[in-house]
């Protein structure tokens, strides 16, 4: 495997104590690289301390803007690479979402703050300011939404998902794009820098500990998350992703 993902940090087990327990897969010859997911900038450098960490995912958009203080400044100062999951903001920064009918009545998206209520009307104003951004340059939504987290650096690999060939093409049919860094009020920041964040929280308040992830013993009582499902590349090194 090139790259293992702990995908969610038990709250009860140290981080240092976990990480320990992956970096025994790599010395075993089983693993090359070890990553995190949705971790704080004070996590990734206690468990880069135990063992380097190649790569940290976690959401980021131009609706999820998180990572810009806790976590990215502690990634660059360690050399560390950044995977963003949902770069498209769920699907909604594509602009293709208009009603909350639009979700098929199982969609999950359903059940998540900011494509409810009131949450879901102000998010698609903020689809309609990048809308007219992409309308300018002759591109889409989503390419936009992309070329601005590619612009951020050599360091960041966005890993949009999606199940329908239409949507890929209209994503990723600008190769080589990227959102310029030097206009004014666009570029690196976000096109309302007033609003650098959707409306709602992301995800419901989380219950328990570990959700659905399925979870093995890895020796001496420590929790290691299994990593599967398809894969990417970062870098150059192929990547193991969790679905989403």
């Amino acid at each position: 495997m090139d790259l293992w993902y702990l995908h969610r940090l038990d709250p009860a087990v140290p981080v240092e104590e976990t990480v320990g327990a992956m970096a025994e897969a790599v010395q075993a010859g089983k693993v090359r690289y070890l990553g995190l997911s949705e971790v704080s900038g004070r996590t990734v450098r206690a468990a880069h301390a135990v063992h380097p960490i190649s790569a940290v995912q976690s959401e980021w958009s131009l609706w999820t803007r998180d990572p810009e203080t806790g976590v990215l400044p502690v990634l660059r100062e360690l050399g560390i690479g950044f995977v963003p999951f949902s770069p498209l903001g769920r699907g909604f920064l594509t602009g293709q979402i208009r009603t909350p009918e639009d979700f098929a009545p199982d969609d999950v998206r359903r059940t998540l703050p900011r494509f409810t209520g009131e949450n879901f009307q102000r998010n698609l104003d903020l689809v309609e300011a990048v809308r007219g951004l992409a309308s300018a340059k002759g591109i889409t939504p989503g390419q936009l939404a992309l070329a601005w987290l590619l612009a951020q650096g050599n360091d960041v690999a966005p890993i949009p998902g999606t199940k329908r060939t239409p949507v890929r093409g209209g994503v990723l049919a600008v190769p080589g794009r990227r959102e310029p860094a030097g206009e004014p009020g666009r570029g690196r920041r976000h096109p309302d820098r007033r609003r650098p964040g959707g409306a709602g929280r992301r995800v419901p308040a989380r219950r328990g500990r570990g959700g659905a992830l399925q979870r093995r013993r890895a020796g001496h009582g420590r929790q290691v998350t299994a990593v599967t499902g398809a894969t990417g590349a970062i870098g150059g090194a192929v990547v193991t992703q969790h679905p989403r």
